[in-house]
């Protein structure tokens, strides 16, 4: 969830016209990789709306997790 949530506070301090889809390979010790997916719907729901989705992936004892959190930016100045 540290991940997640530290991504989608990146996003949230980009400018509306900013804020892209992007992909992470992170790294925290040998035994721990995560891959951080920001995926970005231009004008979803509405117009002048961005839904942004962060995916926290990766592979454990149990076999592949994954973790998202999904928001919504509205471009203030259109």
């Amino acid at each position: 969830a540290f991940l997640a949530q530290r991504q989608m506070e990146h996003v949230r301090g980009l400018d509306y016209p900013n804020i892209m889809g992007d992909t992470q390979t992170i790294t925290l010790s040998p035994n721990e990789t995560y891959t951080v997916t920001t995926t970005v719907l231009d004008n979803q729901p509405v117009t002048n709306v961005k839904t942004v989705t962060v995916t926290v992936s990766w592979t454990g004892p149990e076999g592949s997790k994954s973790y998202a959190v999904k928001t919504y930016y509205t471009d203030i100045t259109a």
